[in-house]
C-alpha cells in the first residue's frame, strides 16, 4: 500500500521515467512476477503497471535515511490547534475579534470595571494601559461587542479597531516587516489609521528600532561620536606615529609601500620607501633610518597591522625603552596625524610625476618640503623645531648676498620658538576641539547596555553594496572612555565608541492571554446582578448581543464648563441664557460612523 500511495502522490515526477524502488521489505522483490495474485493486491498491481521501475532490496540497517524518518519519536503533542491565532483570521470573524478583546488582560480589565469608579482605581498607577483606555473614554464606542476608537481625521471621522496585545507583534510584523522595513513615521502612519492600542508611538518606536535587519544596515541618525579630546605633547620625539602607505604602483626600484613616521610634536616627518612591509624590514628601518639619526621617542603609536603588532618589533621597542601604543580597531582615527600627513603626501606626489612607476624618485623631495613649509598647529616649519635652525632651500643658493643664516640658534632664541609652539599647539587644538564638538551627539553607555557594532572593512562584505556593516546586540562589560570592552563571542574586544550604537532590547507581548482582571481582589470576582445592572457594557457583552453600540463616556470625563458668569449680550439678552439651560450631548456624532466598519478598510 505504501508502494502505491507514493507512485501516486509522486505521479508527474515517476511517469514516463525508469527509476529503482529501494526497500528492506525482500518479498517486494518477486511483486511483479508472482502469478498467484488477486483481489486488492491484484488492483495494486494494476495501478503500478504503467510505471517502469526495478525493486532492489536494501538490508534494514543499512536501510537509514527512511527508517530515521518513520522511527522518530516526537517528543511533544499537539492537539490540532494552533496556538498563534493569524491577524486575518481574527479581523475576519467578528466572533473571534470579540472573544480576544474579552481575553486581553488591559481591555478586559477596563471593560469589565464600574465606569464612575474606574478613575479612582486606576489614576493611582496600577496599570498604566488602563489608565490611558479611561482617558480615551470619551473616544471608545463599543459596536457589536467589539470596542473601537474614533478618530477624526482631516477627510472623514471613522473608526479604528483597540487591538488586543495578543496581536500587537503580527499588526507590526506586516507594516514593518512585509513593508520594506520603513523607518518609524511610515510605519506608524500604516498603523494610526487602522489600530488603536495604548503607547501605540512607543510600542512603534521600539519596534523599528529594534528590528535586526534594520539595525545591522542603518546607520544612526545623527551620527553618535564621542568628543575630541586630544593630548598636547611637551617637548620633540616625546611620541611619535608610524603608519603603512600603499600598495602604490612598482617603482623603478622594485618598491611599492612607504613606512611614513611623524613627531606629534614637531610635525616632523620621514618616509621610507619599501618593497616588503614585514616586521623584520620594519624594525630594522625603524632603528637604523630613524631611531640611529634622530633619536629614541619614548612612545610609538601604531595601528593594529600585524607587522607593528609583532613579537619582533614589540620586541625592538622593549629593548630600546620605547612604550607601545596602538589604536582600537578599524579607527584609523586614533592615529589622524600620520593618516592625514598620508593624504597630504599622495597629493603632493600624484602633481609631481609624469607616470606612476616615478613616484618614489620624488619622494625626498615631496617630504623635504612639506618638513620646511610652516605647519598650521605650530605655526613653524616642523625642520625648524625638529633641528633649532632654518633650513638653506634650493632657492637660497639662487639669491645673491642671502641674508638668510643657517647656523643653529641661540638657546635665547630656542626657548622662545618652543614657548610660542606651545601656545599655538594649545590654541590650534583648542579650535579644532571647539569645531568638532560643535554639533556632536555623544553616545550615552553603561555597563550592561547592548550595542551594536559598525565593521566597515570586512573582506567578504566590503565590496557589496548589500552588505549590512553592523553586527550585534553585544553587551558592554567596562567603560574606559571612549573605549567600550564588548563581550564578542568568547573573548573580550575594545570597540571605539564612535563605532558603537545603542541596541534597545525589543518588547515582549503575551502569546496566550486569559482574563487577567488587574484590578483588586474583590473586584476581580464575578460581578453580582446589581452591579452587572449597573455595568450595561458587561452585561450586553456576556449576552453575545448582536446588535449594541455603546458609547463610553463616564461621568469623571464630563468636560468641565466654565463656571465663569456671562455678561449677555446686548442685541440679544436671552441668547447666553439659553445656551446656559441647553444640555449638550458631547457624545453625539455623525450617523455615517454607525454604518462604518474598519474590518473591510
Amino acid at each position: 500500500m505504501a508502494i502505491v500511495w507514493s507512485f501516486k502522490k509522486f505521479r508527474p515526477y515517476l511517469l514516463g521515467s525508469k527509476f529503482l524502488l529501494r526497500t528492506d521489505h525482500k518479498p517486494l522483490k518477486s511483486i511483479q512476477t508472482n502469478g498467484d495474485i488477486g483481489g486488492q493486491m491484484a488492483r495494486w498491481l494494476d495501478l503500478i503497471a504503467e510505471y517502469s521501475f526495478d525493486v532492489v532490496y536494501r538490508r534494514g540497517i543499512d536501510h537509514i535515511n527512511a527508517d530515521t524518518l518513520s522511527r522518530y519519536c516526537c517528543s511533544t503533542f499537539s492537539n490540532g490547534r494552533s496556538e498563534t491565532l493569524s491577524l486575518e483570521s481574527a479581523l475576519c470573524c467578528p466572533a473571534k475579534l470579540r472573544q480576544l478583546q474579552l481575553e486581553d488582560n488591559v481591555i478586559a480589565a477596563f471593560l469589565r470595571s464600574d465606569f464612575n469608579k474606574t478613575q479612582n482605581i486606576y489614576t493611582s498607577g496600577n496599570n498604566e494601559h488602563v489608565d490611558i483606555l479611561y482617558r480615551q473614554s470619551r473616544n471608545l464606542v463599543l459596536k457589536n461587542g467589539i470596542l473601537f476608537r474614533r478618530y477624526d481625521s482631516n477627510k472623514s471621522p471613522h473608526l479604528r479597531l483597540v487591538l488586543p496585545q495578543v496581536l500587537i507583534p503580527q499588526v507590526l510584523n506586516l507594516s514593518h516587516d512585509k513593508r520594506g522595513h520603513m523607518g518609524y513615521e511610515n510605519t506608524l502612519h500604516s498603523i494610526i489609521n487602522r489600530f488603536y492600542w495604548p503607547k501605540m508611538r512607543v510600542d512603534v518606536k521600539n519596534y523599528v528600532d529594534s528590528c535586526p535587519a534594520c539595525c545591522s544596515r542603518n546607520d544612526p541618525s545623527p551620527k553618535v561620536k564621542a568628543k575630541l579630546v586630544q593630548n598636547q605633547p611637551k617637548f620633540v620625539l616625546e611620541r611619535v606615529a608610524m603608519d603603512i602607505l600603499g600598495p602604490l604602483t612598482v617603482s623603478t626600484r622594485g618598491n611599492k609601500y612607504v613606512l611614513v613616521i611623524s613627531d606629534y610634536y614637531s610635525k616632523f616627518v620621514d618616509a621610507f620607501p619599501l618593497s616588503s612591509i614585514d616586521a623584520k624590514t620594519i624594525s630594522n628601518v625603524f632603528v637604523n633610518e630613524f631611531a640611529l639619526k634622530y633619536g629614541i621617542p619614548n612612545i610609538v603609536h601604531t595601528d593594529q597591522g600585524t607587522n607593528f603588532d609583532s613579537e619582533i618589533f614589540r620586541g625592538v621597542c622593549s629593548s630600546l625603552g620605547i612604550q607601545k601604543t596602538r589604536t582600537s580597531p578599524y579607527h584609523p582615527q586614533s592615529d589622524g596625524l600620520v593618516e592625514r600627513f598620508n593624504r597630504t603626501l599622495v597629493n603632493m606626489i600624484s602633481k609631481s610625476i609624469n607616470s606612476y612607476e616615478e613616484w618614489e624618485d620624488h619622494l625626498s623631495a615631496v617630504v623635504f618640503a612639506y618638513n620646511t613649509t610652516k605647519h598650521s598647529s605650530t605655526q613653524i616649519s616642523p625642520f625648524e623645531l625638529m633641528f633649532k635652525r632654518f633650513p638653506k632651500l634650493p632657492i637660497d643658493v639662487a639669491i645673491p648676498n642671502n641674508q638668510i643664516k643657517n647656523a643653529d640658534w641661540p638657546h635665547k632664541k630656542i626657548q622662545h620658538v618652543l614657548k610660542e609652539t606651545d601656545a599655538n599647539l594649545r590654541k590650534s587644538q583648542a579650535s579644532q576641539e571647539l569645531q568638532y564638538n560643535k554639533k556632536l551627539k555623544e553616545l550615552k553607555v553603561n555597563c550592561g547596555d547592548q550595542v551594536y557594532v559598525h565593521y566597515p572593512h570586512l573582506p567578504d562584505l566590503s565590496r557589496n553594496k548589500l552588505a549590512r556593516l553592523w553586527r550585534g546586540p553585544y553587551e558592554v562589560t567596562k567603560i574606559t572612555w571612549p573605549i567600550l570592552h564588548i563581550n564578542i563571542g568568547k573573548k573580550t574586544t575594545q570597540i571605539h565608541v564612535n563605532r558603537c550604537k545603542i541596541y534597545d532590547p525589543r518588547k515582549s507581548y503575551p502569546k496566550n492571554n486569559g482574563i487577567q482582571n488587574l484590578i483588586s481582589e474583590k473586584e476581580r470576582e464575578k460581578p453580582s446582578s446589581e452591579e452587572e445592572r449597573e455595568n450595561p457594557v458587561w452585561l450586553e457583552l456576556q449576552s453575545n448581543s448582536k446588535n449594541f453600540e455603546y458609547n463610553i463616556l463616564p461621568d469623571g470625563t464630563q468636560p468641565r464648563r466654565s463656571t465663569r458668569i456671562r455678561r449677555p449680550v446686548e442685541k440679544f439678552p436671552g441668547y447666553v441664557e439659553y445656551l446656559d439651560n441647553t444640555e449638550r450631548d458631547v457624545t453625539s456624532r455623525p450617523d455615517s460612523d454607525s454604518d462604518y466598519s474598519p474590518l473591510l478598510d
